[in-house]
Formats: structure tokens, C-alpha cells, sequence
């Protein structure tokens, strides 16, 4: 039959129609099985949207509670543990589209090597940082740059 445009329709029109004939009947006449229409009828609400904003929630719980470090993996693993079924994919899908996203630190790392036997530049500048005068005798010349036309 053309006129229903996919089994969810034809699940309701048994389900609207159940009283007056039988549903084996009605489920072989729309090439449907009685299993499929059992399974559709005690589903409950599968609504992807209903869905969609109950994980969107979730994962802004969560990535609250973390601060706003954790990353989709880890989201996903909490919800999986708390039996909320899904996939990492669609829990980095839903924080792209919304904008959630970790603040990660950066690892810190050591830029200075001081554990070496290299020898030691000699301190040429003897750290006197006290100009007195306009020329005093151990400043350093930074006029020499300003020379360069």
C-alpha cells in the first residue's frame, strides 16, 4: 500500500484499528510482522529529539561537575557507566553543535637545561643595573643600533 510512507504510520493505523480486526491480519496485509508491531507499540517514547536535548543536558552536568576539563571520552564513558547508552561520536557531534568545549592545561615543560657540565657564559654585564649620569663607565651601548640607516 502507497499510501502509508513508512512502518511507523502503518504500526499506528493497526494500533488505531486493533478493536475492530485482528492484528496478524491487519500486519500480514501490510506485509508487516506481529513482533515488529509489539516491539514499536511497548518501546516507549523514541523521540531523537526528546533524546538529543535529554544527552545535551547530561553532558553539560557533567562537564560542569569537571570544570570544564573533561573531553567527549571521557563524557562518554561517565554516561555509559551511569546506563546511558552512546556512542563517542555522537557525544562529540552534540558539544561541537553546542559549543562545549575542554579547557585543557598544557603540560608544563622544562625549557632550561641546568644539569649539564658544559661550561657557563661569563657574565659580561656583571648585573649592575644602576645607570647613573648619561655615560657611566660599565653601562652597556644600545646607541650603536640606532646608528643603522
Amino acid at each position: 500500500m502507497k499510501c502509508f510512507r513508512n512502518k511507523k504510520m502503518k504500526f499506528k493505523f493497526i494500533d488505531n484499528y486493533k478493536h475492530d480486526n485482528s492484528i496478524s491480519k491487519m500486519c500480514e496485509m501490510l506485509k508487516l510482522s506481529p513482533q515488529g508491531y509489539y516491539q514499536w507499540k511497548y518501546r516507549g517514547n523514541n523521540n531523537p529529539e526528546y533524546e538529543r536535548e535529554f544527552l545535551l543536558l547530561k553532558i553539560q552536568e557533567i562537564h560542569i561537575k569537571s570544570r570544564f576539563i573533561y573531553g567527549s571520552p571521557r563524557i562518554t564513558r561517565i554516561l555509559n557507566n551511569d546506563s546511558i547508552l552512546c556512542s563517542q561520536p555522537r557525544v562529540a557531534r552534540i558539544m561541537r553543535d553546542n559549543g562545549i568545549v575542554s579547557n585543557t592545561k598544557r603540560k608544563f615543560k622544562a625549557t632550561t637545561n641546568s644539569k649539564h657540565n658544559s661550561p657557563v657564559a661569563p657574565n659580561l654585564v656583571n648585573q649592575k643595573f644602576d645607570i647613573e649620569g648619561p655615560n657611566p663607565p660599565n653601562a652597556c651601548s644600545t646607541d650603536s643600533i640606532n646608528g643603522i640607516s
